[in-house]
């Protein structure tokens, strides 16, 4: 099996780790690797990659991990030139591995589709789970609206991944909702949760942290607990199995969502296909030994 992921991907690593133990022959892949990794591809289709630890032949048989694409070295490179190493590379490596018909977890454009949030939070309404009251506009006029019929206060959410600012959830002055009207925002009610809650998906698997919420913390748990420190292991058998059926409406074999505890009640907040979850106490037993075995089973 292939690992694509760059060289200084941490998870990546823990996986290998319990690949070698299954005794799963695999190769690890990213873009960062080219100066010195060879790729041959032919439209049979194979795809071999030759480096100084030996020569990797991926086929039709083979499992792939699509967790990133990783960086190019550029360099020695600018301008236009850049540029075009940075294209060519995003287009020749999905390329080549997408024209195996290989077992991928998961594909990259199913990655992507399942990365869109508003999709996400309407999928999840669809599916009879909870989540935030919520509206999107660029409307100052909808936006005083969608606050005017929500108890309490609103926040609003980055849709992207904040290219360059990567902001945080806040919550927004009713006197700073004008500036909607410069992007089009997701704004959702605030909702006084009890807990935060990471749940990692392995296929019809799933595996939760929680982590206590006070009032005087932050909206985005983030900011006040960066490393993840407080989250510990725990189980809700509810709102595990919510997180399996929204991870395969998605047609997603691999998931770490984001929920909170809200008076007892799971709340969904979004999916990030290939997310963080190696800084989560005990997961790299528990995660990655799940999805190391499931990545070990047969292609076909």
């Amino acid at each position: 099996m292939v690992i694509l992921a760059p060289r200084s991907d941490v998870h990546a690593d823990a996986v290998g780790r319990r690949l070698d133990l299954l005794n799963t022959s695999w190769c690890r892949l990213s873009a960062e690797d080219l100066p010195t990794v060879r790729v041959r591809w032919r439209p049979e289709p194979e795809l071999r990659i030759e480096s100084n630890d030996g020569d990797f032949v991926v086929t039709t048989l083979s499992t792939i991990w699509w967790r990133r694409l990783g960086w190019p070295t550029t360099d020695h490179l600018k301008g236009a030139e850049k540029d075009l190493c940075w294209d060519e590379v995003n287009a020749a490596l999905p390329g080549a591995l997408l024209s195996l018909e290989a077992r991928i977890v998961d594909p990259p454009q199913i990655q992507s589709l399942a990365g869109y949030k508003l999709r996400q939070l309407a999928l999840a309404h669809g599916l009879g789970i909870p989540i935030p009251r919520s509206a999107m506009t660029n409307s100052p006029t909808a936006a005083a609206s969608f606050d005017a019929s929500v108890d309490g206060d609103i926040v609003a959410k980055a849709l992207s991944d904040g290219f360059g600012i990567a902001p945080f959830v806040q919550r927004v002055p009713v006197d700073q909702l004008s500036r909607v009207s410069e992007c089009p925002v997701l704004l959702q009610e605030q909702l006084l949760a009890d807990w935060d809650v990471r749940v990692v998906t392995v296929a019809d698997r799933a595996f939760t942290w929680h982590r206590p919420r006070r009032s005087e913390q932050p909206v985005d748990w983030r900011a006040a607990d960066p490393s993840g420190d407080a989250f510990r292991r725990c189980q809700n058998a509810d709102l595990e199995q919510d997180a399996v059926r929204l991870a395969a409406a998605m047609d997603l074999s691999f998931t770490v969502q984001d929920w909170l505890i809200v008076d007892h009640a799971p709340v969904f907040l979004e999916v990030n296909p290939q997310g963080q979850w190696l800084f989560l106490k005990d997961a790299e037993a528990v995660v990655a030994e799940a999805l190391a075995e499931y990545l070990s089973r047969s292609a076909r």
